[in-house]
C-alpha cells in the first residue's frame, strides 16, 4: 500500500516514505477496464485499470488513526515502489521528490504538481513517454530523467541548469527542447543512441564534460550564437554531417570536442558575411566544406534568451505555444518571412521541410523542419 511518514507534528505535513507512521493497506487491484477511478483509499490513491493499466493518484491529504489531518509534502528516497502503475498523478502539496520515483518498468505517463521547483529523481523508468514539465521548475537535479523511455522533451524557459547526467542513455530520445537553460552539467544527455539534432538555446553558457557523447544518430548540431564553455563534448558521435555556428565572429573552438565527426565531409555552416573570418579561424578551419547562409536582416545576431514561446518542429509542421499571445514571427534561414503568429495558445504552421527562425521581442529559437 501506499505509506507515509509523519515530518512535522507542527506543520501537520508527511511525506511518502518505507518508514511510516501512517498507512494505507488497502486493495492495490482494480476492476478491470474500469473507466473512472474505481477506489478511493482514505490515506492511500485513487485508481482505475484501462486499456493501458493502473492509473495512481496521491491524494493531498491523509489522516492518522485519530482523524487528524496531514499534508502531503513530501516524497522519500525511492518510496513509491508500486511497479505495476501506468499512470501517476501526483499532488499538487508535493514540494520535493527527493529521488523518490525508481526504476518503474511501467510507468508511462507523469503529471506532476504545478508549483514544483525543481526536479530531483525519477530515473529507470523505462516505459515513461509522457511527462509535463511545469513553468516554475528552475533545475533539474542529478541523474533526472537517466535511462527513461521519453521520446521528446519540453523544458519550460524557467529551467535553467541540468545537472550532472540529466537524460543520459535514453534510448527512445530523439528531440529535446532546451529554451531557457544556462548551464549543464557532465555527461547530459551521453549515450542517447537516436537523438538526431542537438539544438543548443542562446542562453547557454556552459556544458559540462561528455554532455552528447555517444549519441551514434546525431546528424546536426546547432551552437549558440554566443560563446560556450565545453570540453570534451559531442565525442563518439560518428554520424555528424552538419555543424552549424552563426556568429559573426569566430569564438575560440570548443576543446577536445568533435573527436569522430568527419571534418572532410561535414557541413560547417557560418553567416555568409563572416565566411572568411571562419576560413582562417583555428579549429573552425580544419573542416573541409565551410558554407555560408545568409541570414537576412531578423538575423540571429539580434536574438535573445528569455523566450515566452516554445517552438517545436515536425514533420512538415511547427507547432508553437504562445504564452503571452505576442507577436511572432517565423523566417526562413534567407530571411524570407514564412509566417506570423499572435494569437494566445497552441498553433501549428505547415512549412516546407529546413531551418526557420522562430522570434519575438521576448527571444528566438532555431527549429527544424523534416
Amino acid at each position: 500500500g501506499i505509506q507515509y511518514q509523519i515530518l512535522s507534528e507542527e506543520d501537520q505535513t508527511v511525506a511518502i516514505a518505507q518508514n511510516y507512521d501512517i498507512d494505507y493497506n488497502g486493495p492495490l487491484q482494480a476492476p478491470p477496464m474500469a473507466p473512472t477511478p474505481s477506489h478511493t483509499g482514505e490515506n492511500g490513491f485513487l485508481m482505475s485499470t484501462g486499456l493501458f493499466g493502473p492509473f495512481v493518484v496521491i491524494p493531498t491529504t491523509v489522516y492518522d488513526d485519530n482523524g487528524k489531518a496531514y499534508t502531503v509534502t513530501e516524497i522519500a528516497d525511492q518510496a513509491i515502489d508500486y511497479v505495476w502503475m501506468a499512470t501517476l498523478v501526483l499532488p499538487e502539496t508535493l514540494t520535493s521528490i527527493n529521488g523518490g520515483i525508481v526504476d518503474l518498468p511501467y510507468l508511462s505517463t507523469l503529471y506532476l504538481p504545478s508549483e514544483l521547483k525543481e526536479i530531483d529523481g525519477i530515473i529507470a523508468c523505462r516505459d515513461l513517454s509522457s511527462v509535463y514539465i511545469p513553468n516554475k521548475v528552475e533545475t533539474i537535479k542529478e541523474i533526472s530523467f537517466s535511462k527513461c523511455g521519453l521520446k521528446q522533451i519540453c523544458l519550460p524557459p524557467s529551467v535553467k541548469i541540468l545537472e550532472d547526467r540529466v537524460l543520459q542513455h535514453c534510448d527512445s530520445l530523439y528531440s529535446a527542447l532546451l529554451s531557457g537553460v544556462e548551464k549543464m552539467g557532465k555527461d547530459c544527455f551521453r549515450g542517447c543512441n537516436i537523438f538526431n539534432w542537438a539544438n543548443l538555446p542562446e542562453s547557454l553558457k556552459e556544458m559540462g564534460d561528455g554532455c552528447f557523447n555517444d549519441c551514434a544518430e546525431l546528424t546536426r548540431i546547432s551552437l549558440p550564437w554566443s560563446e560556450i564553455k565545453m570540453n570534451d563534448c559531442f565525442n563518439g558521435c560518428p554520424s555528424v554531417t552538419v555543424i552549424e555556428t552563426l556568429a559573426q565572429e569566430p569564438y575560440p573552438f570548443p576543446e577536445n570536442c568533435f573527436n569522430d565527426v568527419d571534418r572532410s565531409k561535414c557541413d560547417l555552416l557560418v553567416p555568409q558575411e563572416s565566411l572568411d573570418k571562419y576560413l582562417e579561424a583555428d579549429g573552425w578551419n580544419e573542416f573541409y566544406r565551410i558554407n555560408g547562409v545568409p541570414t537576412g536582416k531578423n538575423g540571429v545576431q539580434t536574438a535573445k534568451a528569455d523566450n515566452r514561446f516554445i517552438a517545436l518542429g515536425g514533420r512538415g509542421v511547427i507547432d508553437i505555444i504562445n504564452m503571452d499571445g505576442e507577436l511572432i514571427d517565423i523566417t526562413a534561414i534567407s530571411g524570407e518571412r514564412a509566417a506570423t503568429v499572435n494569437a494566445s495558445g497552441s498553433s501549428q504552421i505547415a512549412l516546407p521541410a529546413g531551418i526557420y527562425i522562430v522570434s519575438s521581442e521576448s527571444g528566438s529559437t532555431k527549429v527544424k523542419v523534416m
